[in-house]
């Protein structure tokens, strides 16, 4: 269903799309909030945080989605702790943060929003609330959540695992590494190296293929030379080299780097070197997840539409 909204005002207009699955959990803050164009430290309020256990902690992810210049502070800190990877509360455009109901409630509304001045512009403010679990990690950008599991494991235990392992009910698998984006984000969350991912050349010798997840039967390099084009690869330099009697699949963060090597069976047979395993959830948004968005839609400096789907 659409919504549409004619503000006559020279202001940003705020709208929460509010998405809750399968939980009495749920975060509310006024629908519309006004905001002027083109000002510093405004503030966003009202949030109120509903049925949330205070006896446990849970994990906040703001992001901003907009190419315009916008950013966000969060004035409030008390017993709250950034995650892994994020190191301000000011003048940012994502943030994942931990602690207890009533002081996310609290961090949330000290919330201050550096607006734009742009016209015809979309500025999309996205939260999401989840239980904090330990090493899972929530990225904004594709809405995935990943869970680095540490320890010298072979591939095929890793694999076995990962494929096992559930996040709210939503199963997991030996991570894809798609985007730069996303290597990125993945390398900002642990300092570990050697990590098992799901690409592998074991069916057919330099022909890399994504294993499992949404992009299983995906090549993205043939002949350990030529990358396919419009797939993501960043092996590390005159890699992949299949050494010795052959290296069948990669991990990110070879040696503590950025980068992608081939690596394990049938040449080395011994777990000494890794470092542990990414487990992705991507299949749906799990329960117990809110998600809510701030859509900004500057029609012209004296009207806002807000166009809002549901």
């Amino acid at each position: 269903m659409n919504n549409f909204f004619k503000i006559n005002y020279s202001y940003l207009l705020l709208f929460f799309a509010l998405f809750q699955i399968c939980s009495s959990q749920t975060l509310t803050v006024s629908l519309t909030q006004e905001i002027p164009v083109n000002k510093t430290n405004e503030s966003i309020e009202n949030f109120f945080l509903q049925d949330y256990n205070e006896a446990e902690t849970y994990k906040v992810s703001l992001s901003v989605s907009s190419s315009l210049s916008s950013s966000f502070s969060i004035i409030v800190t008390d017993e709250l702790a950034r995650d892994t990877g994020f190191n301000s509360w000011t003048n940012i455009t994502s943030l994942n943060f931990t602690g207890s109901p009533t002081r996310i409630q609290n961090g949330l509304n000290s919330l201050v929003f550096n607006t734009t001045s742009y016209i015809n512009g979309i500025i999309i403010l996205n939260v999401v609330i989840t239980k904090q679990v330990d090493n899972t990690f929530y990225n904004p950008t594709n809405g995935h959540i990943y869970k680095f599991i540490p320890g010298q494991i072979t591939f095929l235990n890793a694999r076995t695992a990962a494929s096992s392992s559930l996040y709210e009910g939503v199963p997991g698998y030996l991570v894809t590494i798609t985007s730069a984006d996303e290597q990125s984000f993945i390398n900002s969350k642990t300092d570990a190296k050697n990590i098992w991912t799901g690409l592998s050349d074991e069916n057919s010798e330099g022909d890399w293929m994504w294993l499992d997840g949404p992009e299983a039967g995906t090549v993205i390099m043939t002949g350990n030379s030529t990358p396919v084009e419009g797939q993501y690869n960043n092996w590390a330099t005159s890699e992949p080299n299949d050494w010795n009697t052959g290296e069948d699949y990669m991990v990110t963060s070879w040696q503590g780097g950025s980068q992608w090597n081939d690596f394990g069976p049938p040449a080395t047979i011994g777990t000494g070197d890794i470092g542990g395993y990414l487990v992705e959830f991507s299949s749906e948004r799990p329960v117990h997840i809110f998600f809510a968005s701030v859509l900004l839609f500057i029609k012209d400096c004296s009207s806002a539409l807000v166009i809002v789907t549901r």
